[in-house]
């Protein structure tokens, strides 16, 4: 389920944002082409115990998470960290990560 290169989805990734009051809606389409322009920087590989992206690489074990979230647990710039996973019933997925609010908003994709 989680290994593979997973990349980021510029338009639900943007409704993401627009549905948590983040951006205004009359933006959309500035916002869904500015993600676009970068969307393939933003890919991570995930390993069977490994995190890459072109940041940073880090080592994560895996924990049960609530319902069909999973947890995954590493450490981030020195400081404990736990990114989860939720799958979405479009077949996309979100991670977010107690270490940063970055990515809360971000949907994502496994490349086939």
């Amino acid at each position: 389920m989680l290994p593979g290169t997973w990349e980021m989805q510029p338009v639900p990734s943007v409704d993401a944002a627009i549905a948590a009051g983040l951006l205004p809606p009359g933006e959309r389409d500035q916002w869904v082409d500015r993600l676009e322009a970068i969307a393939k920087e933003y890919r991570m590989t995930i390993t069977e115990a490994t995190i890459v992206t072109s940041h940073f690489e880090v080592p994560y074990t895996l924990s049960d998470g609530e319902g069909l979230e999973l947890f995954l647990l590493t450490n981030f710039n020195g400081e404990e960290a736990t990114l989860t996973y939720t799958p979405r019933e479009d077949g996309l997925a979100t991670f977010r990560s107690s270490a940063t609010r970055d990515m809360d908003h971000w949907v994502w994709r496994k490349i086939p």
